[in-house]
């Protein structure tokens, strides 16, 4: 009975967050600051997934109404490679299998690897692609091999940065059977 009392105890207080048996950097969990309560800590720990109704995990209490998502797309029948952007509301990541509250905006492409980088996209490579936002006028992604910027006319509207879903499973939407999709990055404006 005091052995379990203990266990007990002890899964307590790990839960709590107050003490745990192995230090979270050593057993490879890595956690998003907390600007807020241990509550808003816990949903951002546990509720990553793809679901469209989940906010960002980083950025849920995020000021910015608009995000762009940078997605790798594989064609598996010609090997090639694009990059697809899609525009739609912050703190929600788009549902690549269809979803109405994001608009594909642009691409960029095709892309050519040696290797198959659909399960570790690379970022972006060099490139300059014009986004078509609103009624804003001379939009423009810019990436060199990192997560980019996005700008509007001369006013840069924001860094965007590695996609907190970037290391989730390649996406497969079934019905189209020469696609795949994996989350690169995005930004939020």
């Amino acid at each position: 009975m005091v052995a379990w009392i203990t266990v007990l105890t002890c899964l307590v207080t790990c839960l709590l967050g107050s003490t745990c048996a192995a230090p979270l950097d050593q057993a490879g969990i890595q956690l998003p600051p907390n600007n807020g309560s241990l509550e808003q800590l816990s949903v951002r720990l546990f509720f990553n997934n793809t679901s469209v109704a989940e906010p960002n995990p980083v950025n849920a209490a995020t000021k910015y109404e608009n995000s762009l998502q940078i997605i790798l797309l594989k064609n598996t029948m010609k090997n090639t490679y694009y990059f697809v952007f899609w525009q739609g509301p912050s703190n929600t990541a788009v549902h690549l299998c269809g979803d109405k509250r994001f608009k594909r905006v642009a691409e960029a492409g095709p892309f050519y690897f040696t290797e198959d980088r659909i399960s570790n996209p690379p970022f972006p490579p060099p490139l300059e692609t014009p986004i078509k936002y609103s009624n804003w006028k001379d939009c423009w992604y810019r990436a060199a091999r990192n997560p980019g910027t996005f700008s509007c006319g001369t006013s840069k509207i924001n860094e965007c940065a590695l996609d907190p879903r970037y290391k989730e499973p390649v996406i497969d939407c079934g019905h189209v059977i020469d696609r795949r999709f994996r989350r690169v990055s995005y930004c939020e404006f």
